[in-house]
C-alpha cells in the first residue's frame, strides 16, 4: 500500500505565513504539521511508502525535510503558482501516474489534522469491498455549509456528496482522508481536469464509496484563526 501527502497548494489564504513557507511545514504543538500526519499515517501497517506530493517553489523545502526519514519520497508536480496550480484531484492522478501505483492506496490532505485512526478505513474498504472516506460530523448546518457535506446511507454508503452548499442535507464532512482500492485506481485516474469536484464523488459516476463517521477531532486548516486555534490545542 502506499499513501500520497498532498502537499502543492499555496494556501494564499494565510499569507503571509505561507508566503515563503508551505502550509504543511508550519509548526503546530511540538512539530511541523506534515509530522503530525505522517505519525498517523504510519500507524497503518500495510503502508510501505508515502510520497508527498509538493510544487516546484517549495519542493526543496520538503527535501530538506525528509532528509534521513526512511521511507517518504517528495515528487514536484511541476508548478509555481496559484493560478497554475493543479488542484486536488489531478495531483492525486499526477502522482498516480508518475509513480506508475498499482496497489491500494491511502491520501491525506496536507493541512489535514486528527486523532483517529485511518486503519478503520481499510478495515471498511474490507468489509464492503469498495473505497472509503473519512467523515467527520461538524454538527451544525453553519459549518456543514463550509465544507464538503457528505449524504449517505445509515449503513455508511455515500449517495452524494455537494461541494459548499447553501442547503446542507446532514452535518457529516468529507475530510481530505481517502483509502482507494486497487481495482479502483483506474476509475480514479480517468477524471482528470475536474478541478474543484472531491475524488470520492467523481468515483460515485461508476462505484460505490463508503463513509466511516468519526468522532475524534478532525481539523481542516484554511485560514488564520483556525490555524491558531489548533496550534493552542496541539502545545497541550
Amino acid at each position: 500500500m502506499k499513501a500520497i501527502v498532498l502537499a502543492a497548494g499555496y494556501a494564499t489564504r494565510l499569507y503571509p505565513l505561507t508566503k515563503n513557507k508551505a502550509k504543511p511545514l508550519l509548526p503546530v504543538g511540538n512539530k511541523l504539521m506534515i509530522d503530525w500526519i505522517i505519525d498517523k499515517i504510519k500507524e497503518v501497517p500495510e503502508v510501505n511508502e508515502i510520497i508527498v506530493v509538493t510544487n516546484s517553489i517549495f519542493y526543496e523545502d520538503f527535501k530538506k525535510w525528509a532528509e534521513g526519514k526512511e521511507g517518504i519520497k517528495i515528487l514536484n508536480d511541476g508548478t509555481t503558482s496559484n493560478e497554475d496550480r493543479l488542484g486536488v484531484v489531478d495531483d492525486i492522478i499526477f502522482t498516480i501516474e508518475k509513480e506508475n501505483i498499482t496497489e491500494d492506496l491511502m491520501i491525506v490532505g496536507g493541512d489535514n489534522l486528527f486523532e483517529f485512526d485511518l486503519n478503520e478505513l481499510v478495515k471498511l474498504s474490507k468489509e464492503k469491498k469498495t473505497s472509503t472516506i473519512a467523515v467527520f460530523d461538524v454538527k451544525t448546518i453553519e459549518e456543514a455549509r463550509k465544507l464538503g457535506n457528505v449524504i449517505a446511507e445509515d449503513t455508511g454508503k455515500i449517495l452524494d456528496i455537494e461541494e459548499k452548499p447553501q442547503n446542507p442535507k446532514s452535518t457529516m464532512a468529507a475530510t481530505l482522508c481517502y483509502f482507494i482500492r486497487a481495482e479502483d485506481l483506474p476509475d480514479a485516474v480517468a477524471q482528470k481536469n475536474t478541478t474543484g469536484i472531491p475524488l470520492p464523488k467523481l468515483l460515485l459516476k461508476t462505484k460505490q464509496v463508503y463513509a466511516v463517521v468519526y468522532a475524534k477531532p478532525w481539523y481542516d486548516i484554511g485560514s488564520h484563526e483556525q490555524y491558531e486555534e489548533v496550534n493552542e490545542i496541539y502545545k497541550k
